[in-house]
């Protein structure tokens, strides 16, 4: 009994302690709680308003919320089904005067096609009234109708992207400025993305959040040196500091840091374009395109420097490839036409080499038939080219159509297999035109495309761009007419070229006036032009490239003329060479 006693007695000092044990293991269970409650979605911020760009969402109560790796927001759906409420949109969707501004749509769809009108193949917007092809049921921003509110919300479900739209207020709208301002897009989905997630793409309904900036491979960049860039590269350090909200060309991040909104159908989406998220038409975007892919390649800056620049201009790509993604697409959304559909294809690839993602990566192989505009204007001239079109046909030949009232030059058999240029090429062959200078759009798109083709180079992309017609024919324009907008892509151009295999037709620089090939010019050389101009001898795709130094798109005895001048020192230069 005594040993028992003993062993159950406990002094004042073992009481104390005890107690103090019992303290520290109550501290430790809490703590351990706290973590817990602190690293589920209790901890999660919550928010009952989101503001971007000038646009602002309000809820009808706090919902859990954060950004993606390029800075566009999320929310988390909640309920069953997992829906958000939105009470409110600043700028509201109001119709005044019979014009509906600031339009909301979710998810849209290259392949919602109006078939009333223009050619059937123009997508329903619910942005804009002034806008072609408005639609009230596709403007989710007047629910029922009607001005949104507390009791007439904007029931969300998850998955889905909500793109809203601030408009201009000018009542009429000219074809020259674009008449919405900007979009912002929100993302709802059913849970929490990991941090430095990419934003899903904004068009269509596959909502799945794929990919991570710790995704992205860096090692995939090249390191090429470009000399001449002044445009800065970091947001807030250009012409218009941080006041830069109307200036989406003032830095590199700027172009790129709000979406591109290019889902709808050719000059249709053109004019949708927002004034201050990206370039007005295929030839400005190709340009920024260019630029923003020559500086991800570049060895100026380092790879935290070129970051931001790497995550906005991926989420570009990602976005592209959902536009023909999944069900009810348009396959030609970019087709080949004009100065509109240039520069949408590098984004893609680029993307699936960051993130070596196979989807993106076979945009250009796998049969499914996305039409690029600067893949259908840049073709092989064939035999077909030349039998079939006559300037006196004899059935079925037919003649080649003037655009702007531009002079027709057929093409012949000494322009066989030379890479091309064609307007409309894919659709309309009959509109292409050997003139160099006259065929349409042809001196509009050229000055911008050099720098994402340079960059497919320095990335390998060749290959999986699946065209190679684009890339002779950028080696054969740039020998004909070397300038770039802005200049500095036509030095990286001159540069670096030459680094990436043979370039069109095998030599990189054309030796004007030099006919015969013998290394200077001479009275001989403006007698074979001459001869050539009249019918008497057949010149090489080569040696018409050397004679043509009017830059005229043909040989004629005025490219004689301006040889045998140069060859007696009267002129130093050919006009092509100006």
């Amino acid at each position: 009994m005594k040993n028992s006693w003993v062993t159950r007695y406990k002094s004042p000092f073992d009481f104390a302690q005890g107690k103090q044990v019992t303290r520290i293991v109550r501290l430790c269970v809490m703590a351990t709680l706290c973590l817990l409650f602190f690293t589920t979605s209790a901890w999660a911020a919550t928010t009952n308003q989101i503001s971007q760009f000038g646009i602002t969402w309000t809820f009808d109560k706090a919902y859990e919320y954060g950004q993606f790796a390029n800075g566009d927001y999320w929310v988390v759906a909640e309920g069953a089904p997992a829906t958000v409420k939105i009470t409110d949109i600043t700028p509201r969707s109001t119709v005044d005067n019979g014009i509906t501004r600031h339009g909301t749509m979710i998810n849209p769809k290259s392949g919602d096609i109006n078939p009333n009108f223009g050619n059937g193949k123009h997508t329903y917007q619910g942005f804009d009234s002034r806008l072609y092809n408005y639609d009230i049921s596709y403007n989710k921003g007047r629910p029922s109708g009607f001005d949104i509110s507390a009791s007439n919300p904007m029931i969300v479900s998850a998955g889905s992207s909500v793109i809203s739209a601030k408009s201009t207020l000018n009542a009429t709208w000219d074809f020259t400025n674009n008449c919405l301002l900007t979009v912002a897009v929100l993302t709802v989905l059913d849970t929490a993305p990991p941090v430095d997630s990419f934003r899903p793409g904004y068009s269509g309904d596959d909502k799945a959040v794929k990919f991570n900036a710790a995704d992205l491979d860096y090692s995939k960049l090249g390191r090429y040196l470009l000399t001449g860039a002044t445009t800065p590269l970091v947001q807030g350090t250009g012409t218009h500091g941080a006041n830069d909200d109307a200036y989406q060309a003032d830095t590199w991040e700027r172009m790129v840091e709000r979406p591109w909104l290019d889902f709808a159908y050719v000059e249709g989406g053109t004019y949708m374009h927002p004034q201050y998220n990206s370039a007005f038409d295929g030839g400005a975007l190709a340009g920024q395109v260019s630029q923003i892919a020559l500086v991800l390649n570049s060895s100026n800056y380092t790879n935290a420097e070129k970051s931001k620049l790497f995550i906005r201009f991926v989420q570009v790509g990602i976005d592209n490839y959902s536009i023909h993604e999944g069900q009810n697409i348009a396959l030609d959304t970019w087709r080949g036409t004009g100065q509109i559909c240039a520069g949408r294809k590098f984004p893609i690839l680029f993307a699936g080499i960051a993130l070596n993602d196979n989807s993106m990566l076979n945009i250009g192989t796998d049969g499914r038939g996305v039409r690029f505009g600067e893949d259908e204007q840049t073709f092989y001239v064939t035999q077909y080219d030349i039998d079939h079109y006559s300037p006196t046909p004899v059935p079925p030949q037919v003649t080649r159509l003037s655009i702007n009232d531009s002079v027709v030059i057929y093409y012949t058999n000494e322009h066989l297999d030379i890479p091309e240029w064609g307007i409309m090429h894919y659709d309309g062959p009959q509109y292409d035109n050997f003139n160099w200078v006259g065929a349409p759009y042809r001196t509009s798109n050229g000055p911008y495309w050099a720098g994402f083709i340079l960059a497919a180079q320095m990335m390998h992309m060749k290959s999986l761009w699946n065209h190679d017609a684009l890339f002779d024919y950028m080696d054969r324009y740039m020998s004909i007419t070397p300038s770039q907008s802005p200049s500095w892509v036509g030095t990286a151009w001159a540069t670096h070229r030459s680094e990436f295999g043979p370039v069109w037709p095998d030599t990189s620089i054309i030796s004007y006036g030099d006919v015969d090939g013998n290394g200077e010019v001479s009275a001989y050389d403006a007698a074979l032009t001459a001869q050539a101009a009249v019918g008497l001898i057949t010149l090489t795709a080569e040696q018409v490239q050397a004679a043509d130094v009017s830059g005229e798109g043909e040989v004629s005895a005025y490219d004689a003329a301006l040889i045998a001048q140069r060859a007696v020192g009267l002129i130093s230069k050919f006009p092509v060479e100006e």
